[in-house]
C-alpha cells in the first residue's frame, strides 16, 4: 500500500462507516516554491467546495534551481497553519509525478469521488493549454470518479519569476510572489541558505533583462530585420521545465549569432514563407518566427530534437559546441575575476554537457610576476580527454582588468580545441589520439596530426568570430606566434591544410580567396601556381614578381618585395615594394643589429616605429610560446631590450605630436580638460542634494512629478492614454555623478496607444521632447532637467534606475570601484579633436558640402565607437567614456554649429551669384527643407484620417525618407515615391520637393498599402500602365482616391485653423 492510499485510509476515511460517498480533493504540482497563487487555489477550493471530506496537496519530487521537494513541503506546512484540519500536505508517493499519483489513486478507489483542482492564471493561454494536456488521459481510461475543477486566479504570480528573484537575491521582488504571512522572513532565510549551499557552476533561469539584452543583440546582428522576443508566451516557454536541459542565455546568444551567419537565407525564408522555424541542430533549440512588416516575431521556443511543424525549417548547422564554449568561458572568466590574485586549483564536476553526457572542468590559475612572465599579460595552456578539459592560466595580476579583452578569445580558442578532443575520445570520429608521444614531435608534425587539425581549426574559427576577424587572419596570427619554430614552407603548408579543412567543414568561415584548394592566384597578373611549387617565396609570383602575401587587418594596405635573404619574416611597408628592412630577433644582438642597419636609420620615425612594434610583437609571441628554459632566457633578454626601445619610440612620438600642436594655433596642448576626465571617478555616495542615502528626497520627488505631469500634458495625447511610469536614470541615479550630470526624467508610455507604427510614435515624441527641452531651462540644485518619452517595452542598460511614480528602485546601483583608464580615454577622444581645425579650414575655403558630408561621417564613427564600447565593455568602457568626453567638451556642439552654418551657406543665394544647377548632393534637399521630423505629425494625421475614411491600413506601413538622391531629383521623370508590398514600406523621395507634394505622394502610396492588405495589388511584372490593364486599374484607383482623400484631409486641417 503506497503512502497516499495509506494516509487517506488511516487519516480520513477508515473510521467513517456511513454509506455516504467520500469526496477527496487533490491538488498536485512541483511547487518550487509554493506561491501565493498556489495558496489561493487551495483556499478557493475549500471555499467553493465545502462538501469535501479532505483536500490533499501532493508535492512532486525533483529540484528546480536548488529548491527541492523538502523545501516545498516545509513551506506548505507553514501555509497549513492558516488552513483547516481537512488539508493534508504530503510528498507524491514513489517519486511519481503528482498527476500520475492522482490517476493511480482514482483508479484504485472507484468508490470515492475525486475533485482534481487545477489552477490557471487569468489571461495565460498556456495554462489552459496545459490543463487540456494534463487531463487528456481522462478520455482514455475509466476515470468517471474524477471531476476536474479549474480555479482561475488573478495576477501573474509565477514560480519561475519567484526563482529568478531568489537567485538574484532580490528579496523585495521575491516576497511579492508569496502570501502576506508573518513567516515570510523564515521562508526567505531557508531558501537563500539552500541556494547558497547547492548552487555551483551551473547556468540558471533566463531573466527578462537577459531576453532584452539578447533581443537588442539580435537586432544589431540581423538588421534590417527587427527581432521581437517580447511575447509573454516566448518568455514563459523559455524557462519551461519541458526544456531539458534548461535553455541558457549563452545558448540563446549563440542561436542568434549563428542565425546572423545565415541572415540572407533567413530574410529570403521570411519573404517567401512569412512563417518559418529556425532550428539549431547542435542544441535542438527551435524558434518559430512570424513575419510582420520588417519584424520577425518569436512565437515560442523549445528544446526538442524531433520538432514537428508544417512550416519551413531553416537549420543552423554551423558552430558546433559554440554555446558550450561560450558558457564554459564565462564560467572560467567569472571564477577568474572572483579569485584574481590567488593561486587556484579546482575541479568542477559535470560542468558542461557534450551529447547526452556531462564532462568535468579543471582550472588552474597561477599569479606570476613580471620577472617570470615578462611583458605579456598571460599564457594559456589546456588539455582534454574523455573525462573533460583542463585550463591553465599563468598571468600577471597587474595586467587586469585591461587584459580581459585579449584573454577571452584565447580561452575560447583553447576550450573549443579541447572539446574537440573530448568528443573524439567519446565518439568515433575516424581519428585516434592514442599511441603517439606528442612531446617528441616536431611542431609541424604535431600541428598536422589527423586529430589535431580539426581541434586547431575549430578553435581558430571560434577565436576569429570572437575577435571579429577573418579565419585567414586568425590562422596568420597563430602561425606568426610560432615563427621561431616553423620553416616558412612548413607554415605555408599548415595554413593550406587548415584552410582546406575549414572550406570543407566550416562553410561560413571567412577566407582569403587568394588560396583556392591547393593553388594561389596572383592579384596582379592572374597567373596561378601550386602551393607545393611555391618554394620559400610561396606568395611571390614568379611571372611578374608581385607579392601576394595575405595582409592581416592591422597590416598596411600595400605589399612588399621578396623576403630579404636571412630574415625571419618579410616586413610590410607602405613605401616602394623593393624597399624592405630585413629583421632578426632570436637574440638581443639580432635586434641591435637590425635597428643599426642603414636601411632602418634612413626610415622616417613613423616607419621606424612600425618596425620596432613588429619586432616587439614577434619576440613577445615567441617568448610566450617557448617551453625550453634556455630559449626562454635568451628571448627574455631580447624582449626586455625591444620593450625599452618601444617605450623610447613611443615617447618620441608624443614629443613630435606636441611640437606639431605648438605650431598649429588652432590646437591647444590640453585638448581634454582634466575636470572632464576626473568627472568619471566613482563617488562614495549618491548625490546628497537629491538622495538621502538610497531614498529620493520628498521635495525632489514632488518637483519631478510636477515637471513630468506638465510635460505629459504638453504631449496632447489621445484621451485615455496612460502614463505607466516616471523613471529617473543616468548618472544622478548612480555613483558616477559629477558636475556634468543632468536629471534624466523618462516618461513611460505604451506607444501602441498612440499609433500602430512604433517609428511614428517615437519620431513624434522625439520632436515633442526637443521642443520642451529647448523651451525650458529647469534645474534641480544646478543639475539641468532633461525629459524623454520611452516605450513601455524599451529595455534599459542603466545600472541605476528609479521609479519616481512608485517611489522605489527598479535597479539599485552598486558602488563598484571600477578602475578608469584615463590615459586611454584621453587618447581616444583626442583623435577626434583634430577634425575641428580641418573642418574650419574647409568652411573657410567654402567647401560647405564637404563639411556636411565629413561631419556626418564623423558622427557615424562616434556612434559606432560608443555602440561597440557598450556592447563589449559596458557603461565604463573606454569607448563610451570617450564619447562622454566629446559631449561634455562641446565637441559635438562645435560639429553641429559647423554643419548648420555650412548647410545654410550652401542653401543660400546671394546677390550676383548664379544658382548652381549642377550641385548633386544637398543632404537635406535643395530649396525646401523636407525633414522627416518636420513631417511626422502630418504623416500621422493624414494616415489616421485616411484610415477613418474606410481604408484598411493596419498594420500601418513603415515610412522611409530618401533625401540624398541627387540623380533622381535632377531627372525630369524621376521617382517621387514607391510602395514595397513585401516590406509594407512607403519610400518618399524628398530632395527639392515641397512638403505638400511629398504628403500627396504619401497619400497615393497609402492606397497601394490598402490594396496590398486587401489582396488587390496584383499585376504583372511591368511598370508600364499601357501594357497591363490590371496595373492601369491599380494606379487609377491610387491617383483618384489618394488625391481626393488628401484634398479632403487638407481642407479639414484648414477648417481647424
Amino acid at each position: 500500500m503506497n503512502d497516499l492510499v495509506k494516509a487517506l485510509i488511516e487519516g480520513i476515511i477508515s473510521e467513517d462507516e456511513s454509506s455516504k460517498k467520500k469526496i477527496i480533493g487533490m491538488f498536485g504540482g512541483g511547487f518550487k516554491p509554493p506561491t501565493s497563487g498556489h495558496l489561493e487555489v487551495v483556499k478557493r477550493a475549500l471555499e467553493e467546495n465545502p462538501e469535501m471530506d479532505a483536500l490533499i496537496i501532493l508535492v512532486g519530487s525533483g529540484t528546480r534551481n536548488s529548491i527541492s521537494q523538502e523545501e516545498s513541503l516545509a513551506i506548505w506546512n507553514i501555509y497549513k497553519k492558516s488552513l483547516p484540519n481537512k488539508v493534508r500536505v504530503m510528498a507524491s508517493p514513489d517519486n511519481k509525478p503528482p498527476i500520475g499519483a492522482i490517476y493511480s489513486y482514482a483508479k484504485k478507489n472507484s468508490d470515492k469521488e475525486i475533485y482534481w483542482f487545477i489552477g490557471a492564471r487569468e489571461g495565460n493561454e498556456e495554462d489552459f493549454q496545459d490543463i487540456a494536456t494534463r487531463t487528456k488521459s481522462l478520455r482514455k481510461g475509466d476515470y468517471s470518479n474524477i471531476k476536474v475543477k479549474e480555479i482561475v486566479t488573478g495576477g501573474s504570480v509565477s514560480g519561475t519569476k519567484a526563482r529568478q528573484a531568489l537567485l538574484a537575491k532580490d528579496k523585495e521582488t521575491f516576497i511579492q510572489f508569496l502570501p502576506n504571512i508573518p513567516e515570510i522572513d523564515e521562508i526567505w532565510d531557508m531558501l537563500t541558505d539552500v541556494v547558497k549551499e547547492r548552487i555551483s557552476f551551473t547556468p540558471d533561469f533566463i531573466t527578462q533583462g537577459d531576453v532584452d539584452f539578447v533581443d537588442n543583440m539580435a537586432d544589431r546582428k540581423l538588421s534590417p530585420i527587427d527581432i521581437d522576443l517580447s511575447g509573454n508566451h516566448f518568455f514563459d516557454r523559455l524557462n519551461d521545465p519541458r526544456n531539458y536541459p534548461d535553455i541558457s542565455v549563452e545558448e540563446l546568444e549563440d542561436f542568434f549569432d549563428k542565425l546572423s551567419d545565415e541572415k540572407e537565407d533567413f530574410i529570403e525564408f521570411l519573404k517567401k514563407y512569412k512563417d518559418v522555424v529556425v532550428k539549431d541542430t547542435e542544441t535542438n533549440i527551435n524558434i518559430p518566427f512570424m513575419k510582420r512588416a520588417n519584424k520577425a516575431i518569436a512565437k515560442t521556443i523549445m528544446r526538442k530534437k524531433n520538432f514537428m511543424t508544417s512550416n519551413k525549417i531553416l537549420p543552423l548547422e554551423e558552430g558546433r559546441y559554440d554555446a558550450e564554449v561560450t558558457m564554459i568561458s564565462r564560467m572560467i572568466i567569472n571564477y577568474f575575476k572572483e579569485t584574481l590574485g590567488e593561486k587556484v586549483s579546482n575541479k568542477f564536476e559535470d560542468a558542461g554537457v557534450l551529447g547526452d553526457d556531462t564532462y568535468d572542468l579543471e582550472v588552474y590559475f597561477t599569479p606570476t610576476d613580471f620577472a617570470t612572465l615578462g611583458p605579456i599579460p598571460f599564457v594559456v595552456n589546456a588539455a582534454g580527454d574523455e573525462n573533460g578539459i583542463a585550463i591553465q592560466v599563468n598571468y600577471n595580476p597587474e595586467s587586469f582588468p585591461k587584459a580581459y579583452n585579449d584573454l577571452i578569445p584565447e580561452l575560447k580558442d583553447a576550450i573549443r580545441h579541447e572539446l574537440e578532443h573530448t568528443s573524439q575520445e567519446r565518439f568515433d570520429k575516424g581519428v585516434s589520439p592514442d599511441g603517439i608521444n606528442q612531446d617528441n614531435l616536431p611542431l609541424f608534425d604535431y600541428l598536422t596530426l589527423n586529430y589535431e587539425i580539426p581541434a586547431f581549426v575549430r578553435g581558430l574559427y571560434k577565436k576569429a568570430k570572437t575577435k571579429k576577424i577573418t579565419f585567414t587572419a586568425a590562422v596568420d596570427e597563430f602561425l606568426d606566434e610560432r615563427v621561431e619554430e616553423l620553416m616558412p614552407e612548413e607554415a605555408a603548408k599548415v595554413k593550406q591544410i587548415y584552410i582546406a579543412y575549414a572550406k570543407k567543414n566550416l562553410p561560413a568561415a571567412q577566407l582569403d580567396e587568394k588560396i583556392t584548394e591547393d593553388s594561389i592566384i596572383c592579384d596582379n597578373c592572374g597567373w596561378t601556381w601550386k602551393i607545393v611549387d611555391g618554394g620559400n617565396d610561396l606568395y611571390i609570383c614568379h611571372k611578374c614578381n608581385y607579392n601576394n602575401t595575405p595582409l592581416n587587418e592591422d597590416d598596411p594596405k600595400k605589399g612588399t618585395g621578396k623576403k630579404p635573404k636571412g630574415s625571419g619574416r618579410r616586413l610590410y611597408t607602405d613605401e616602394d615594394p623593393k624597399d624592405t628592412v630585413g629583421i632578426k630577433f632570436s637574440t638581443r644582438q639580432d635586434i641591435v643589429n637590425t635597428l643599426g642597419k642603414t636601411s632602418f636609420k634612413a626610415k622616417s620615425h613613423a616607419r621606424q616605429s612600425q618596425v620596432i612594434n613588429l619586432i616587439h610583437q614577434r619576440v613577445r609571441a615567441a617568448y610566450g610560446r617557448s617551453k625550453k628554459p634556455e630559449v626562454k632566457k635568451r628571448l627574455k633578454t631580447a624582449l626586455d631590450y625591444i620593450t625599452k626601445r618601444k617605450e623610447a619610440s613611443k615617447a618620441k612620438t608624443q614629443r613630435l605630436k606636441k611640437q606639431k600642436k605648438k605650431t598649429n594655433e588652432a590646437i591647444i596642448l590640453e585638448v581634454v580638460p582634466k575636470d572632464i576626465l576626473d568627472s568619471f571617478d566613482i563617488q562614495d555616495t549618491l548625490v546628497k542634494d537629491v538622495w538621502d542615502g538610497l531614498n529620493l528626497k520628498p521635495e525632489i520627488k514632488e518637483k519631478l512629478l510636477l515637471i513630468a505631469q506638465d510635460f505629459f500634458d504638453s504631449l496632447e495625447l489621445p484621451e485615455g492614454t496612460v502614463l505607466k511610469d516616471i523613471k529617473l536614470t543616468g548618472s544622478l541615479a548612480n555613483f558616477n555623478w559629477s558636475k556634468f550630470s543632468d536629471v534624466d526624467l523618462h516618461l513611460v508610455i505604451d506607444f501602441t496607444q498612440i499609433s500602430d507604427s512604433e517609428k511614428f510614435a517615437k519620431d513624434y515624441f522625439d520632436a515633442k521632447k526637443n521642443l520642451w527641452n529647448n523651451a525650458h531651462d529647469i534645474n534641480i540644485f544646478g543639475y539641468p532637467v532633461e525629459v524623454y518619452v520611452e516605450d513601455v517595452d524599451e529595455s534599459h542598460t542603466a545600472s541605476g534606475l528609479y521609479s519616481v511614480l512608485n517611489d522605489k528602485w527598479i535597479t539599485i546601483p552598486q558602488n563598484d570601484k571600477i578602475v578608469i583608464d584615463k590615459d586611454d580615454i584621453k587618447s581616444k577622444a583626442e583623435g577626434y579633436f583634430s577634425y575641428i581645425p580641418q573642418l574650419e579650414k574647409m568652411f573657410k575655403d567654402k567647401e560647405y558640402e564637404q563639411v556636411v558630408t565629413t561631419i556626418d561621417q564623423i558622427k557615424e564613427k562616434i556612434r559606432n565607437m560608443r555602440s561597440s564600447g557598450l556592447e563589449n565593455g559596458g557603461l565604463y568602457s573606454v569607448e563610451n567614456l570617450a564619447f562622454k568626453v566629446l559631449r561634455r567638451s562641446n565637441f559635438v556642439e562645435e560639429l553641429n554649429t559647423l554643419k548648420t552654418n555650412s548647410y545654410d551657406a550652401m542653401m543660400s543665394l546671394n546677390e550676383n551669384v548664379a544658382p548652381n544647377h549642377n550641385q548633386k548632393s544637398a543632404p537635406y534637399g535643395s530649396g525646401y527643407k523636407p525633414l522627416k521630423e518636420d513631417l511626422t505629425p502630418q504623416i500621422i494625421s493624414l494616415t489616421q484620417y485616411m484610415a477613418s475614411n474606410g481604408l484598411n491600413l493596419k498594420p500601418y506601413p513603415k515610412v522611409k525618407f530618401i533625401d540624398n538622391d541627387g540623380e533622381n531629383a535632377s531627372n525630369l521623370l524621376g521617382r517621387t515615391a514607391y510602395y514595397d508590398p513585401n516590406q509594407q514600406l512607403v519610400a518618399l523621395y524628398t530632395m527639392g520637393r515641397h512638403p505638400k507634394d511629398i504628403l500627396r505622394s504619401y497619400a497615393h502610396e497609402l492606397i497601394h498599402h490598402h490594396q496590398n492588405l486587401n489582396n488587390t495589388l496584383d499585376h504583372g511584372q511591368t511598370t508600364n500602365t499601357n501594357k497591363d490593364d490590371a496595373l492601369d486599374r491599380i494606379e487609377r484607383e491610387a491617383y483618384e482616391n489618394g488625391n481626393i482623400l488628401f484634398r479632403n484631409w487638407e481642407d479639414s486641417i484648414k477648417n481647424q485653423q
